[in-house]
């Protein structure tokens, strides 16, 4: 049997994490790089491991790891864009090996990052 507990909008509970879920989402956006862990984020936010990747999804409607993805690969569209060698976006978003960064990149964007780049320099049409 499942139990369904309603809480009332403004109800200090949730008030309170819906705090810690948006201090994490800050944090997680300062420290992406620093691939911070699902404990160091529930710390932050003051909640257990399993309420926070609940709550999380919830609010923000991915899981933190996505979000992490997502972020590094904005910064690495970025650093490519502003002409950084490959070996230095990886270090810069936080990818310890340039096959790593190549296979996320490559689920995020359906690229990879060299396709990506080369998409990019090529003159738009408009």
């Amino acid at each position: 049997m499942v139990r369904v507990i309603r809480v009332r909008p403004g109800d200090a509970e949730t008030v309170r994490c819906a705090k810690g879920l948006d201090a994490a989402m800050t944090y997680l956006e300062e420290h992406f790089t620093e691939a911070p862990t699902l404990a160091e984020l529930a710390g932050v936010a003051g909640l257990s491991l399993f309420h926070f990747q609940r709550m999380f999804q919830l609010r923000f409607g991915s899981r933190p790891k996505t979000v992490e993805t997502s972020l590094r690969v904005d910064l690495a569209k970025r650093l490519m864009l502003e002409g950084e060698s490959m070996p230095e976006v990886t270090r810069r978003c936080g990818f310890l090996y340039q096959s790593h960064f190549i296979m996320r990149f490559k689920a995020a964007t359906g690229q990879t990052p060299g396709a990506w780049l080369r998409g990019e320099r090529r003159p738009h049409r408009g």
